[in-house]
């Protein structure tokens, strides 16, 4: 039924799941053409940039959540608890979902350096480096083809929705690095020759690009692309740590390299 008196007349209540509105939106959650997006965090992040059309809200949250998005030119659907964890099962509470069409997804290369990531496989590691590339202008992510979906739900939401500032490619590497002519080709394997980071920086040259390559959370940077660094660095620790997480290690090297060339 409509809710045209306890709620706003466009936004349409779907009590049965056998409703076909919300067997549709269940069906495209299973669809590689579309990318599931779940909270208000991520969803709001995406909202300016035009992708959403329909979202989905949990009637127990209607009133918490339709201001944020009464100026919002979406279809908007309400549903029951019930409905919310068949179509979607999580341990936490699903607010709000929303779907996007894949092929509104920007392709096309972005002003800013380049994260090259080789062989990552958490999502959640992906996610965050995401985040991370977008606060610190590396704009182009490029994947490995053996590397976690790009897509999957939980690199969106652990990105809180910085998924949509940057372009993110699913490449050759070797091939791309193969052709690329550049000074400033970085990356983190750890040798006599590699430099701290803060030295490092000081012989790249701030005119050109800046390409940085991470490897495997297990394994590290694939032995065939370290011909093609002219950078070795490494982050210089405390000596009670012997390591880092890649999304952590990361996101210390782009914010570092972000500040210092600012």
């Amino acid at each position: 039924m409509q809710l045209e008196n306890k709620k706003n007349k466009d936004h349409i209540f779907i009590e049965s799941f056998q409703n076909q509105k919300l067997k549709a939106f269940k069906k495209n959650t299973l669809n590689e053409d579309f990318i599931l997006l779940q909270g208000w965090n991520t969803i709001e992040q995406t909202l300016s940039k035009n992708l959403i059309r329909k979202v989905l809200i949990n009637e127990k949250y209607y009133s918490e959540l339709i201001k944020n998005l009464k100026d919002e030119k979406v279809q908007i659907y309400i549903t029951t608890n019930s409905n919310m964890e068949k179509i979607y099962k999580n341990k936490k509470i699903n607010k709000i979902m929303a779907l996007i069409d894949k092929e509104k997804i920007n392709k096309v290369f972005l002003e800013g350096n380049y994260l090259i990531l080789d062989n990552i496989q958490d999502p959640s590691n992906l996610g965050l480096l995401i985040r991370s590339a977008a606060a610190f202008n590396f704009k182009n992510i490029l994947l490995s083809k053996d590397s976690v979906n790009p897509y999957n739900h939980k690199v969106i939401n652990a990105s809180q929705g910085m998924f949509f500032n940057i372009c993110i490619q699913k490449i050759d590497i070797y091939n791309f690095l193969n052709q690329l002519k550049s000074s400033n080709i970085l990356g983190t394997f750890l040798n006599e020759k590699s430099l701290p980071l803060n030295k490092s920086l000081n012989i790249i040259n701030e005119n050109e690009k800046i390409y940085l390559i991470l490897g495997n959370e297990g394994k590290g940077i694939n032995n065939k692309y370290k011909k093609f660094i002219n950078h070795n660095i490494k982050i210089t620790m405390n000596n009670n740590i012997d390591s880092l997480n890649l999304a952590m290690a990361g996101s210390i090297i782009m914010g570092f390299i972000f500040n210092k060339i600012l």
